[in-house]
């Protein structure tokens, strides 16, 4: 277990510069539909007997820049040269299938997306701190179709002002350097931040570099990609259901 800084979410007089909250389990609901119909897609856009071979090389790719930790080059672009050393293609070929399938086929998914109920009320109660509100989604997508999964679930992207994509990123959740990242562009110091998440596990790293965290709880905020085995690993980290961390947002602002 990694304990968080001392002066944790009880610290007296606190309150958060800078307020990030994730988005597929968060704000919205993206049921198990969502990424099977994403890999369905991809591999019928992709065509004859290689469409498993891409699925495959993309789930590969993904791990291991997750593994890879921070490095110069963008996530997404990392991503796309391992997708493309899998399959014994061009990177530039790479690149333009995933910018076709993005413009021509991600929005039949739409319907694969509902919206979260009080979740409007959770960005309320962040924007009623007066923080930076910033949306931390694990940045394996290109920012446009973050921001699309945000509108399909009700919510005004022009809320966030920092929504960081995967040709920007460099680095993925729980790494570290991705939760630093997101308070450098913030301009504010991690241990100034709040995350608001569903992921115990990658969601919950936050607490790891000093940000106050709180996992949702419920089935709305089910993790649906990936197993996911308790409550989070990291010392700090609260839980429970939107109204508790509609409250405990709150709370920070009655402190002074």
């Amino acid at each position: 277990m990694i304990a968080a800084p001392a002066g944790g979410s009880g610290a007296r007089g606190w309150r958060p510069a800078a307020v990030f909250f994730d988005l597929d389990g968060t704000l919205v609901e993206t049921t198990a539909d969502f990424y099977r119909g994403y890999f369905l897609l991809l591999a019928q856009e992709f065509g004859g007997d290689r469409g498993a071979e891409l699925v495959a090389a993309v789930n590969a790719a993904t791990e291991e820049v997750r593994a890879e930790g921070f490095r110069p080059a963008p996530v997404g672009e990392r991503m796309l040269r391992g997708i493309a050393r899998r399959l014994g293609l061009r990177f530039e070929d790479v690149a333009s299938f995933f910018e076709r399938f993005y413009a021509t086929r991600y929005d039949g998914l739409a319907g694969t997306v509902r919206a979260i109920p009080g979740a409007r009320r959770l960005v309320e109660a962040a924007r009623g701190l007066g923080a930076f509100l910033g949306l931390a989604s694990d940045p394996v997508f290109p920012r446009e179709t973050i921001l699309k999964r945000l509108a399909w679930g009700g919510l005004d992207p022009a809320a966030f002002a920092l929504v960081l994509g995967a040709e920007e990123a460099h680095a993925l959740k729980p790494t570290p350097d991705y939760f630093l990242e997101l308070a450098r562009l913030a301009r504010v110091a991690p241990e100034a931040c709040a995350l608001v998440g569903n992921d115990p596990d990658l969601d919950g790293a936050a607490a790891a570099v000093g940000m106050r965290v709180f996992v949702l709880a419920g089935d709305a905020h089910a993790v649906t990609h990936r197993e996911v085995q308790g409550p989070p690993k990291f010392e700090g980290a609260r839980t429970g259901t939107v109204d508790d961390a509609v409250a405990w947002l709150a709370a920070f602002q009655r402190r002074e």
